[in-house]
């Protein structure tokens, strides 16, 4: 996997379209002509130009310039993440985990103290891994509504913020959207934190339950913690947290995923040649395929024939002895950029792979 909105930031700035001299379509704004790498996407082949996407590529006639302009970034967009998808598409999940087993015994309630309360999870420091929370159970003794709280131990304000409701005396299993933990946006040591604040429950009670086994992740730890709250302020005294056995009426399903967001981002030039391709490619499909009529649009059947060819011919001839069309050019690179950030390894045992992944629970 990888988050979209970084790739997208990292990615969408390295390869630009070239502003017209014609006054009539000089219209790309600046955000599209931006070009860190110095690459255009007209380099990659000449019907990849402005007039051509306005008139014969577009299917508005009557698109505005800042509309145009819309339609040129979800082109781009769309051809990073179809770049990344044809690099990046090995499996993601490593391990799926939930973090305890229930037995048949009475769970009994936990008085409230002021205190922050929940999770303090640790993860394996190994690159290009990531926690995704998939689900929470809440138990409590009455209806209630409440904040969960994501935090790390290096950031002051919360990373993520979630209001959830409870019913009396009935397990209720929620799932976070998009809370992930890993060693991003500017992170790259400290602990987490999951939980919430006692004090606003109100009269309602977690209940602790009895554990029939704590399962044993590889790639991450959780602990059972307590903090001081800071008064007045939703904060919490994150150092050296009180650490036991209650379950605060929490218990977290957590999965480890393959996460290549960081490794995109710290190599963008690598994909600059895939995305001027992709790019080329759809520009190229879309004038063969238009259905709009005026002049540009009007390609007699000798220059559909050769756009035709120019996207997909891929075998070699006597005259071309090697393989030109987009396609393939798109695809040679796709097989590049695998096996530069995917190399083959000579093999090792599976003790050093396990231990490559390997995180004790209990690691203090």
């Amino acid at each position: 996997m990888y988050r979209v909105p970084e790739v997208i930031q990292a990615l969408s700035g390295r390869v630009g379209f070239r502003n017209p001299t014609m006054a009539e379509y000089a219209i790309v704004d600046t955000d599209n002509q931006a070009s860190k790498s110095g690459r255009y996407f007209d380099g990659f082949h000449r019907a990849v130009s402005i007039p051509n996407i306005k008139d014969a590529y577009v299917n508005d006639p009557d698109i505005s310039d800042a509309d145009f302009n819309a339609e040129l970034i979800n082109l781009k967009e769309d051809s990073i993440l179809s770049v990344l998808d044809g690099i990046f598409n090995r499996p993601e999940v490593i391990e799926k985990v939930l973090e305890f087993d229930t037995c048949d015994q009475q769970p009994v309630l936990i008085p409230n103290a002021g205190r922050f309360v929940g999770r303090r999870i640790k993860v394996a420091p190994a690159a290009g891994k990531a926690q995704h929370i998939n689900a929470i159970t809440l138990y409590f003794n009455g209806d209630v509504t409440f904040n969960l709280y994501l935090f790390s131990s290096v950031k002051k304000d919360p990373l993520k913020v979630m209001e959830v409701s409870c019913v009396a005396n009935d397990q209720v299993v929620i799932a976070p959207e998009d809370w992930m933990i890993s060693y991003l946006d500017g992170r790259k040591s400290g602990v987490f934190y999951i939980g919430y604040f006692q004090d606003d429950l109100g009269e309602v009670q977690a209940y602790d339950e009895q554990p029939s086994r704590w399962n044993s992740p590889k790639c991450f730890a959780t602990d059972c913690i307590e903090a001081a709250r800071i008064p007045g302020v939703a904060d919490f005294i994150r150092f050296n947290p009180a650490i036991g056995s209650r379950t605060y009426g929490l218990n977290f399903e957590i999965s480890t995923v393959v996460d290549f967001t960081e490794k995109i981002s710290q190599n963008p030039q690598a994909f600059d040649k895939a995305i001027g391709f992709q790019v080329a490619a759809r520009v190229i499909e879309g004038l063969i395929h238009n259905i709009r009529s005026n002049r540009t649009e009007r390609l007699s059947k000798e220059q559909v024939d050769r756009l035709y060819n120019d996207l997909n011919i891929q075998m070699p001839t006597q005259e071309m002895p090697y393989s030109y069309g987009l396609k393939n050019q798109l695809d040679r690179e796709l097989k590049r950029l695998s096996a530069q950030f995917f190399p083959k390894q000579q093999p090792v045992s599976a003790t050093i792979v396990e231990l490559s992944c390997y995180f004790p629970r209990y690691l203090q």
